[in-house]
């Protein structure tokens, strides 16, 4: 299971719908409602070098992938997984993440 987002946009690359086309901000919310799946757009129009995702838990089956499990065994492995302590984050950037 992916422990960070890049990983897990590498392992996905099947689930992941990927916009390369540069997307204007003010578009970017009614596109992603059109979305039948996660979406990563590669290129935000006035914003070098930003990229954006969403819908990473959009479904059944894309939370499965999330967690690590298949999309039957989401219900019996969400309640484990949300009863853990939480992991304190690691800080490994303090502003926009470049490609």
């Amino acid at each position: 299971m992916a422990q960070d987002l890049r990983t897990y946009l590498a392992d996905n690359a099947d689930l992941v719908l990927r916009v390369f086309q540069p997307v204007a901000p003010e578009f970017l919310s009614t596109l992603i409602v059109q979305a039948d799946r996660p979406v990563l757009f590669e290129r935000i129009a006035g914003y070098p070098d930003w990229r954006l995702c969403d819908l990473l838990f959009r479904d059944r089956l894309a939370q499965s992938r999330v967690l690590g499990t298949t999309p039957g065994n989401v219900l019996s492995v969400l309640p484990d997984r949300l009863s853990r302590p939480p992991v304190a984050p690691k800080i490994v950037n303090t502003g926009p993440v470049k490609n």
